[in-house]
C-alpha cells in the first residue's frame, strides 16, 4: 500500500511484469494492482488541500466513499482469501 501512496501506476506496471514470470501469483497481484490504484483517492484528497485547504472538505466527500469502497472489497479480499482463480 505504500507503494500505492507513491505511484499506483509504477505499482501496477510493477505487479503486471512480475505476474508474466510468475503466473501462479498473478491473481494476488492483480488484487495488489487494485489495492495501489485504490491509494489514489486519499492522494488526490491530500494533495488537493495542502495546495488549496477549501477543496479539502468537498474532495473528501466526493472521494471517499469510493476510497471506503475499495478499502473495504480489499479487506474482505484479504479476509476470506482470493478465490477467483
Amino acid at each position: 500500500l505504500l507503494g500505492g501512496m507513491i505511484s499506483s501506476t509504477a505499482v501496477s506496471l510493477h505487479f503486471s511484469r512480475r505476474s508474466q514470470r510468475t503466473p501462479e501469483h498473478a491473481v494476488a497481484l492483480a488484487y495488489g494492482v487494485i489495492a495501489a490504484c485504490i491509494m489514489l483517492l486519499p492522494r488526490i484528497t491530500i494533495v488537493s488541500g495542502a495546495l488549496q485547504p477549501a477543496l479539502l472538505g468537498p474532495l473528501a466527500w466526493r472521494l471517499g466513499p469510493a476510497f471506503l469502497m475499495g478499502a473495504g472489497l480489499v479487506a474482505y479480499i484479504l479476509w476470506k482469501g482470493p478465490a477467483i482463480n
